[in-house]
């Protein structure tokens, strides 16, 4: 039988921090670590699936251990940093990977930033949430259980044999109650019923528990492809994430993506910014509009510096400069939280001067945040005569 929980859960906390940390000084360093790829088979992709309680940090080149960012800092990066100069130049590493999808747990794109958006709601009432549908139709083990219900409102709407899929690759890889190698037919067989009696019993409450955080899923979505695609670094793009992308591991990770259907989005996009909603052009206006900025204005992507707003949602932005401050990122975090307080309520960036939004092609001379993200819950910012 596969390893219980307790002892499994021992390795884990004993063997992915010190993973973790060995293989982030071998990356910046560039030392090649030469384990063996059945080594991560055997324990990291095991691990990965075992953080059923916030399934968005258990990614490749995630913060596994960090819920969330230092906002002392207001910004994606951790404390060190090289300095030139006395001036901050780029982190060493950065929080946020120069990919956004993983190919062990959750491939990313709106379903990890639902995810990770649960987090942003009151935890009391999604763990309520957790607790009745549960109690109405329970999986036999926790750790899946969670993990379940958070993939549900990651990758909503899903089909039954979609979810089944998943389902038994991510018990299979846990190790918990079952494995590839040491099968237990009777769970294997409670989580393949599973799915049906979910979406038979509890899609009209999952579907409108969706309909609220939607929206401000979205714009966590585009902040944190905004600042993927800006950050010092190279980034990453996977094929099929342009729009918004609710793919799971398995069975949708070598799907080929509709390549005809982007270029139409491409094409109704060039010429002006399209409204934030369900086709995800909007997301396709960011990466095309920032790829394009790298391409055309380089000199752009030199060197970082934060910018730090002031007012009183000024913990609820993430803004920072680039190209000897020429260019600047500006994008909303929890919006949830700054819908409650308010809104924008007179929080403004330190700028000054006429700059043009490259996204929205709006020329801005208040920096307002209320003006500078009227648009787009996102912004990048470049200063004219600059371009």
């Amino acid at each position: 039988m596969a390893l219980k929980w307790g002892k499994r859960a021992v390795l884990v906390a004993a063997v992915v921090p010190l993973i973790y940390a060995t293989t982030r000084v071998a990356w910046v360093l560039g030392i090649p670590l030469g384990i063996p790829a059945s080594f991560y088979d055997e324990n990291v992709d095991s691990g990965m699936f075992l953080g059923g309680f916030a399934i968005a940090l258990m990614a490749i080149g995630g913060a596994v251990l960090t819920l969330g960012l230092v906002q002392r800092w207001g910004e994606y990066y951790p404390r060190w940093v090289w300095f030139k100069k006395g001036r901050r130049v780029a982190p060493a590493v950065a929080i946020v990977p120069a990919t956004l999808v993983s190919v062990i747990l959750v491939p990313a794109g709106i379903m990890e930033i639902r995810m990770a958006f649960i987090r942003g709601v009151n935890p009391d009432e999604w763990a309520t949430l957790v607790q009745q549908w549960t109690a109405k139709v329970p999986l036999p083990e926790p750790t899946l259980n969670l993990l379940a219900w958070q993939t549900i409102v990651g990758a909503w709407p899903i089909s039954v044999e979609r979810l089944q899929q998943y389902l038994e690759k991510a018990s299979r890889e846990a190790k918990i109650m079952t494995s590839w190698t040491d099968r237990n037919e009777e769970f294997d067989t409670a989580v393949s019923a599973w799915p049906a009696q979910v979406l038979d019993e509890l899609s009209g409450e999952i579907a409108d528990f969706v309909s609220r955080i939607e929206g401000a899923g979205w714009a966590n979505s585009l902040g944190q492809k905004l600042v993927q695609l800006t950050m010092p670094g190279v980034p990453d793009v996977y094929q099929g994430t342009e729009l918004w992308d609710f793919s799971l591991v398995d069975p949708d990770n070598r799907r080929l993506p509709d390549f005809e259907l982007r270029r139409e989005i491409l094409a109704e996009i060039e010429e002006s910014a399209p409204p934030i909603d369900s086709t995800g052009a909007a997301k396709m206006r960011v990466v095309s509009q920032a790829l394009r900025l790298r391409w055309e204005r380089p000199e752009l992507f030199t060197g970082y510096a934060p910018v730090h707003a002031s007012g009183p949602a000024a913990s609820h932005v993430v803004s920072f400069a680039r190209g000897d401050g020429d260019m600047v990122v500006v994008a909303t975090r929890l919006p949830v939280g700054l819908r409650e307080s308010g809104g924008w309520r007179d929080t403004s960036l330190p700028l000054e001067g006429e700059w043009r939004d490259v996204l929205t092609d709006q020329l801005l001379y208040s920096f307002e945040l209320e003006d500078v993200l009227a648009q787009y819950p996102v912004a990048l910012l470049v200063r004219s005569g600059e371009e």
